[in-house]
């Protein structure tokens, strides 16, 4: 390599330490000078519009230095780009003062989700209210100063088809608003104290939106205000967690509304006052959602909550393979009867303060089956019982589960004692620690009208549920014919109406209401 330029040795040459748009990168003529290495690469960073062939929002002004208002530089940049054009935010902190509309479609590409940050410097925090597609990665979001209201990102309906990738929001009343968008795309997002009584993301409506691998924490419990809240339509939400809030998930539709086709996968609600709330309001409607491979632990209140409150109603929602541990009143609450079609399978409800599934009286069309409802992975029984079947409940299916519960009330309340049709309509079944059946003999003893029977089952029988066959003894005269009074949640009492010379042998079948 060449130590001199027309003779002259470069480390002779002046340091000039600076590059502008009319340097030479042979270091122009004889003796004219260096240019500083660190000079050249922040001169190639500054120009990387250039060297990438992406426009950059430095371009037309913005300085990102968390100083200087850069608001309206940031609405030359979207005037000025053509639509569907890709901009680069270099690193920095981009102050706004006020909100910005967005009206076409484009591409931002952030250099890193903290590493490009927009942040309003106003109490009422709004940032953008995107009018058009604008696909958003690897960037950040935030408020410099106390919020008070307002929303950060807000998607109106003609900004479908968005994706908002990589990114980071912290410090708002309110991060995302979704309203009448369709097919969206919510990924690797992190969204971290937000303002008591907000919200994290609130999907008002649309179609086909997917929300995967986000990670929401309002703050530090307990919270007020929701993780996210859905009052239209349906989403996916998928291998995230929630934290810290008030309600984790919200499901919320008001009349005219409907919330459906909910897919709540590999997500966890956690150490925060509610988990998952099913709370149709007016005459609005939750139906056809499930939830698969859920946590919902450690709540002040319950686990799940289903209530219609009004007229709205709740019809098809499965829970499968969730884990609902250690809530502070019950694993699932359901207020009402306006829930109908509720299924739990394979789940495992342990350690709550109350009841693991507490139903309300008259709940219909429910299945309870292959759920471990007690002691499980370092949580206790259920403080209060296993399943309260609140009283007349009627078309459920109770199978296949384990109830034991460590002995505390595995199944009760008054729908236990069998509603309009015990056996076809309510059907109790196969459920360990639970015992729905039992048999055996008992010895009228000679000259006694009467024997207690201790009949070892979970529950108190309908006298009509006791059956006595098989009498003997010595002479039998057909005046002896044994029948049953007082059952209790022990015993029975077979009686004689006369008292004889010898013992009566009788043999017994207790069944409770729902298991024949």
């Amino acid at each position: 390599m060449s130590t001199t330029i027309d003779g002259v040795p470069i480390a002779s040459m002046p340091d000039l330490g600076v590059v502008t748009d009319a340097s030479s990168f042979v270091a122009e003529k004889s003796g004219s000078g260096r240019l500083a290495a660190t000079a050249v690469a922040t001169y190639v960073t500054s120009k990387i519009s250039i060297v990438s062939n992406l426009l950059s929002v430095k371009d037309f002004g913005a300085k990102g230095d968390g100083t200087t208002d850069d608001t309206a530089a940031i609405n030359a940049m979207i005037a000025g780009v053509p639509s569907g054009a890709s901009v680069y935010w270099p690193t920095g902190t981009y102050k706004t003062s006020s909100v910005i509309t967005v009206g076409k479609p484009m591409t931002w590409v952030g250099a890193g989700r903290l590493a490009s940050t927009v942040s309003t410097n106003q109490a009422a925090a709004r940032i953008f209210v995107f009018n058009a597609c604008v696909n958003i990665t690897d960037m950040g979001f935030t408020c410099s100063v106390t919020p008070t209201s307002g929303v950060l990102l807000t998607y109106n309906a003609g900004a479908t088809r968005f994706r908002l990738v990589g990114f980071w929001m912290s410090n708002f009343a309110s991060g995302i608003t979704i309203n009448g968008t369709s097919d969206i795309m919510l990924i690797d997002g992190q969204m971290f104290n937000w303002m008591s009584g907000g919200n994290g993301i609130v999907y008002i409506g649309g179609e086909a939106a997917v929300m995967d691998n986000l990670i929401l924490q309002q703050g530090t419990r307990p919270g007020s205000g929701n993780g996210i809240v859905v009052q239209n339509g349906g989403i996916q939400l998928i291998n995230s967690e929630i934290m810290a809030c008030g309600t984790c998930l919200a499901l919320a539709p008001a009349s005219g509304q409907a919330v459906v086709s909910m897919w709540v996968c590999n997500t966890a609600f956690d150490n925060a006052v509610n988990g998952v709330a099913l709370e149709p309001l007016g005459t609005g409607v939750v139906a056809r959602n499930w939830f698969i491979g859920c946590w919902m632990c450690s709540m002040d209140q319950s686990g799940v909550t289903l209530t219609s409150p009004s007229l709205g109603s709740i019809n098809g929602v499965e829970f499968n393979n969730c884990h609902v541990l250690g809530n502070g009143i019950d694993g699932f609450n359901l207020t009402d009867n306006r829930s109908v079609n509720v299924s739990w399978l394979n789940c495992q409800i342990s350690g709550n303060t109350n009841t693991g599934i507490s139903l309300f009286a008259g709940a219909q069309n429910f299945s309870i089956i292959g759920c471990r409802i007690g002691a499980y992975g370092q949580f206790g029984n259920n403080g209060s019982g296993g399943i309260n079947l609140g009283g007349a409940s009627t078309y459920y299916r109770i199978t296949d589960n384990d109830l034991n519960n460590g002995g505390i009330n595995p199944l009760y309340g008054a729908g236990v004692q069998g509603g309009s049709n015990p056996g076809v309509n309510e059907f109790i079944y196969g459920n360990i620690g639970y015992v729905a059946q039992n048999r055996g003999g008992a010895t009228i003893p000679a000259g006694q009208l009467g024997v207690v029977v201790s009949h070892g089952l979970s529950g108190t029988p309908r006298l009509t549920d006791i059956f006595l066959t098989n009498l003997t003894g010595v002479g039998n005269p057909p005046a002896v014919m044994p029948f049953v009074i007082s059952p209790t949640a022990t015993t029975f009492t077979i009686e004689i109406g006369v008292a004889v010379g010898f013992g009566v042998t009788v043999s017994w079948k207790a069944v409770l209401p729902c298991s024949f």
